[in-house]
């Protein structure tokens, strides 16, 4: 059975009757489209089709694995103002896909952050932010260790990362007449777009 899920059991007009019911209280984390998912690793996995769909974060999550973005999968990751925080050994996402990471909220305060590891792996596609002219601090990818080892294509446009060893790879693209810099927070290097 499906986590957060039982089997129910009842009488109906004389007939055994055994139906799929909820089980306890699930808490929804993400949202694809009008679905909402208890998982943000299923909401990642509904994301199939040739054009790239929207996960909405829709509370902070504490994971102990790896998001796994598969090579065939295009999907636009809002943190929505929330976290994916983890402490553990390998990277909170693991990209071998077309990633976008972005933080739609008004707050513009979501975070990726490993606190035993790699913030992201990336070795298909990944942005962060948008290149729409604007520059903003509006996503946070931390990493103990790495905050984002790439050997695939990393387009930067937003947002911070921060770690011992910020990038491990190559940005491929940045917006038009920017740079970036680097500053100390907390004993980690971070990098921003000025």
């Amino acid at each position: 059975l499906e986590d957060g899920y039982k089997v129910k059991s009842e009488t109906i007009d004389g007939l055994y009757t055994d139906t799929l019911a909820l089980s306890g209280t699930v808490q929804t984390v993400a949202r694809v489209d009008d679905v909402e998912f208890s998982s943000v690793q299923a909401a990642i996995n509904s994301c199939i089709g040739d054009t790239a769909k929207t996960v909405t974060l829709l509370n902070t999550v504490t994971i102990t694995e790896s998001l796994k973005i598969d090579s065939d999968l295009k999907v636009i990751l809002d943190l929505n103002k929330h976290n994916i925080e983890g402490n553990f050994a390998g990277s909170i996402i693991d990209n071998s896909g077309e990633l976008t990471i972005i933080d739609s909220s008004t707050e513009k305060t979501g975070k990726i952050i490993n606190s035993g590891g790699q913030g992201i792996y990336n070795t298909g596609t990944l942005t962060i932010g948008t290149d729409d002219g604007t520059i903003e601090e509006t996503v946070r990818v931390e990493g103990s260790t790495i905050g984002l080892q790439t050997t695939g294509t990393f387009n930067y446009y937003d947002g911070l990362l921060a770690a011992t060893t910020v990038i491990d790879g190559t940005v491929n693209s940045l917006p038009s007449g920017s740079v970036i810099r680097t500053r100390t927070e907390n004993g980690l290097t971070v990098y921003y777009i000025d």
